[in-house]
């Protein structure tokens, strides 16, 4: 709603694609250091680089990263305070809006574990809010990945 609505917030989306981006190029830094030509090879014969040591380090990069934030809780707060925005603008349950929240950094999988204790309580429909959710987005290291591969992040 924020982007179609109101200008303000498509720039600032369009801002926040930018960090992002930015963000993820520190991955081709740190894997030419250490991959060196495997990841950006010389301009010999239309060398390509090689897949494992150039698209797949977004990968681990990103979750390496929101591993570091989950240890020292910060991955927490941020999920807190986005399952109860969303709990009061959308009306859904704060176990769905965790899963929603954590669908988009971690992915449908991971994001089952932030919420496994408080999976049996669970009706049938929140169960399937809970899957929607989860087959609606996309894992922010995966968004990292195509990123890498050319897409246009906005």
């Amino acid at each position: 709603m924020l982007c179609l609505r109101w200008k303000w917030g498509s720039i600032l989306f369009a801002r926040l694609a930018d960090l992002i981006v930015n963000f993820l190029q520190l991955t081709n830094l740190g894997t030419e250091f250490v991959y060196g030509f495997l990841s950006k090879p010389p301009p010999i014969c239309n060398m390509e680089p090689v897949f494992v040591f150039s698209a797949l380090q977004v990968l681990v990069f990103f979750g390496s990263v929101v591993s570091l934030l989950y240890y020292y809780g910060i991955m927490q707060w941020i999920l807190k305070r986005m399952a109860y925005l969303m709990e009061l603008t959308l009306g859904t349950t704060a176990v769905e809006s965790l899963n929603a929240c954590g669908c988009v950094f971690f992915g449908q999988a991971e994001a089952g574990v932030l919420i496994r204790p408080y999976l049996e309580k669970q009706t049938t429909s929140e169960l399937h809010a809970i899957m929607a959710s989860g087959f609606s987005c996309i894992a922010g290291s995966l968004f990292a990945a195509y990123v890498s591969f050319g897409a246009c992040p906005k």
